[in-house]
């Protein structure tokens, strides 16, 4: 749901730059950002996909889960940084919210034993 969100935060920062003549209207289309940025969120959701549907009886499945977390949440971190920049925080900050989730339920998820 929070990846969601942030691409849609996302979506709402770029058109409110280009209706408010942030980009010059001879600019590039605002489909590739957005394109490149629903890319990375697959890439992250089959991450935490895999993440979540491995079992936690064995050590190395713990490991593997954990690994796949870090590489979910360090994503999304490069997506964060990727938009810190002028008439984009709103978008970096959606994604640094996305990293706070996925560290979030990865904390409280270990927690939880299996069924």
């Amino acid at each position: 749901m929070a990846l969601v969100v942030a691409n849609g935060t996302l979506w709402l920062v770029l058109a409110g730059n280009l209706n408010s003549g942030v980009y010059s209207p001879d600019a590039d289309s605002l489909g590739i950002p957005l394109i490149e940025a629903a890319l990375d969120s697959g890439l992250i959701l089959l991450a935490l996909g895999i993440s979540v549907a491995l079992p936690r009886s064995n050590r190395i499945w713990v490991i593997l889960r954990t690994v796949l977390a870090v590489l979910a949440a360090s994503q999304s971190l490069v997506l964060s940084l990727s938009w810190f920049i002028p008439n984009h925080y709103p978008a970096s900050l959606a994604f640094s919210v996305v990293v706070l989730v996925i560290i979030g339920s990865w904390w409280f998820g270990r927690k939880v034993p299996d069924q």
